[in-house]
């Protein structure tokens, strides 16, 4: 046996000291096969759980030359297991590169372990890469159709999906079911799921059925099922996080932590289960015990994660030198958007003008499209001379237009009636969702826009057709910002319904999900006006030097809105009898050119 083969025979047995000082003594020696022993010592240091150590080694390998996918995803593998997602995404992005026989593994990594932890935004820069004939078995093409589904190209999955040679296994017939839902049909995909042999012992069965069950507004019994999944597997974060929402539109706020109470218990909680509850009692505001769970808990979190919510406690408990004191301790470049923006919006509101811009630019060199962070450095602008979202300029960017029925009504208002007997029978929910900008209303569940009824399949077109006129009419202004696209495909990106009743409005909000976002009023109260549950643009919903006044629109049934998603819009409180019934929807504007649908 010579040195190599020990050595390699060493690594297989588990024997990774052993191996490493031999590894360590060929490098010392200069030998010729020292991008080959780099190599085999990351898998030592790996194998000891230095993953500090792997990477090293294998970044020196990579400076030796050797660059193909198995590096790159080993790469991808330790710096993950370090909790560095958005490094160990960019290696995945080098291995598929390569486009070599490690691609098909690449794949199945990202799907995997990165899947759920990478934005849509960021996701998107695999698309170029996704070749559909390297993905080798059906385990593998069966992750490439997830990927896709989570890219929102539902046409692309179908495609691929029908290339996979058995789909009867389980994970196939879930991905099938995902499909069923993505196209607006639940019953389907409740079918094709509960087909599968003893389907209530599988915790990623019983979450999809549960999020059926939310489709079609059965809030209880999705309630029931998120709850089995928790029990069958209480690792997997999404049932807990569902279950607390729903659990609370039903009205059983008591309840809502049952399962993130569960986790403390018997201390096991994850990263991301820990965030996720702390995340919904700093929405309610039990800032004190974010505070206590933090002491307790807060080791299993980033040292980020922990100063921002840690941050954001103090906050809502107005000690805000102490929350300054935590955001200058963040290393914001750890932070996700989401959460540079929010702590923007406090920056903003102490007057801390510089740190608040430099959290904002640095969001928009991580995501140029973030709506959030341009909705903010608009407000920035508004200081300075290049105010264009300032509240007179509001007018000449909301575009207004009224609804067409269909051909098999005779009037607007015999649509209306039937659109409003439908919507109504989809609000399910006794009060407002957590982790929305209503209050005192309630919000359908599903994208509304994916539902097959021809109502409502009309109303989309007609958001469309409008649309597209309010692009056509802005094409002689000045882009709002950089990347405002204005030609290119309608993707809708979510679609709801809105009830308000007496005493309900909506915070003042952006939309981050879109780059236009569009309201119709599809019932209202006599009482209506536009300073009585009309929407009111301009303002954001904290306090900061600009007095930017709010610019109100009257509503009317039959209109339709169309403005930037960046746009700060929210109503005015509604007082009165009867409720206020709208749809609302997102859309992005996709430049064909650099898509592959």
């Amino acid at each position: 046996m010579n040195i190599m083969q020990q050595v390699i025979a060493l690594i297989n047995a588990q024997h990774y000291s052993k191996a490493e000082v031999i590894l360590s003594r060929l490098l010392d020696s200069g030998n010729d096969k020292s991008g080959l022993f780099h190599r085999l010592r990351a898998s030592c240091f790996y194998g000891l759980k230095d993953y500090s150590g792997a990477i090293k080694e294998l970044s020196k390998a990579v400076e030796l030359g050797m660059t193909d996918g198995e590096v790159f995803l080993n790469l991808a593998r330790a710096k993950l297991n370090l909790n560095h997602v958005q490094a160990s995404f960019s290696y995945c992005l080098q291995s598929l590169e390569c486009n070599d026989k490690y691609y098909s593994h690449t794949i199945y990594f990202i799907y995997s372990k990165l899947l759920q932890r990478i934005d849509t935004k960021r996701l998107s820069e695999i698309t170029p890469l996704l070749i559909d004939h390297n993905v080798i078995n059906d385990k593998h093409i069966n992750a490439l159709v997830n990927i896709y589904i989570a890219l929102n190209k539902f046409r692309l999955a179908e495609i691929v999906f029908k290339t996979i040679t058995d789909s009867n296994t389980s994970q196939v017939i879930l991905t099938e079911a995902i499909l069923l839902r993505k196209k607006g049909n639940p019953d389907a995909a409740i079918a094709r799921l509960t087909s599968i042999g003893d389907w209530k012992t599988n915790y990623a069965v019983c979450h999809q059925v549960g999020n059926c069950l939310s489709d079609k507004g059965c809030l209880e019994d999705a309630c029931n099922h998120y709850l089995l999944a928790t029990k069958l597997n209480d690792q997997y974060h999404h049932s807990h996080y569902n279950y607390a929402d729903l659990m609370f539109q039903l009205g059983f706020s008591e309840g809502m932590f049952e399962t993130y109470l569960s986790l403390a218990s018997t201390k096991r909680f994850t990263e991301q289960s820990l965030y996720d509850f702390l995340n919904y009692l700093l929405r309610i505001n039990k800032f004190d015990d974010v505070l206590h769970y933090l002491e307790t808990f807060g080791d299993i979190l980033i040292v980020s994660s922990r100063l921002y919510l840690q941050s954001e406690a103090y906050r809502l408990a107005n000690r805000y030198e102490e929350a300054l004191d935590c955001v200058r301790e963040i290393n914001l470049v750890e932070l996700t958007n989401d959460e540079r923006c929010q702590l923007s919006q406090f920056l903003l509101s102490r007057d801390e003008c510089t740190l608040a811009s430099l959290y904002i630019s640095t969001t928009l060199n991580n995501d140029s499209e973030n709506q959030w962070a341009i909705a903010l450095k608009l407000l920035l602008d508004d200081l300075g001379e290049n105010a264009i979202a300032a509240s007179s300029s509001y007018e000449g960017y909301i575009y207004q237009s009224f609804i067409s029925p269909p051909d098999s009504f005779a009037t607007l208002k015999d649509y209306f009636i039937a659109l409003t007997a439908e919507l109504t029978s989809m609000h399910s929910s006794q009060v407002s969702p957590i982790n929305q900008t209503v209050h005192g209303g309630t919000q359908t569940q599903a994208n509304l826009f994916q539902n097959p009824n021809y109502l409502i399949q009309h109303l989309k077109s007609e958001f469309e057709r409008a649309i597209r006129e309010m692009l056509q009419g802005v094409k002689g202004k000045k882009l709002l910002y950089d990347g405002f696209i204005i030609d290119g495909r309608l993707d809708n990106t979510g679609s709801w319904s809105v009830n308000i009743k007496s005493e309900g409005y909506h915070n003042d909000h952006i939309h981050p999900m879109g780059q236009l976002s569009t309201v119709c009023y599809i019932h209202l109260p006599p009482s209506i006006s536009k300073t009585n549950g009309g929407i009111r643009f301009g303002q954001p919903p904290f306090r900061y030097l600009s007095d930017t006044k709010a610019y109100e629109i009257e509503p009317v049934v039959g209109r339709i809105l169309v403005f930037p998603s960046c746009f700060w819009h929210g109503t005015n409180p509604y007082k009165g009898e009867g409720s206020r019934l709208t749809v609302a929807a997102d859309f992005t504007v996709v430049n064909e050119i650099s898509t592959r649908e």
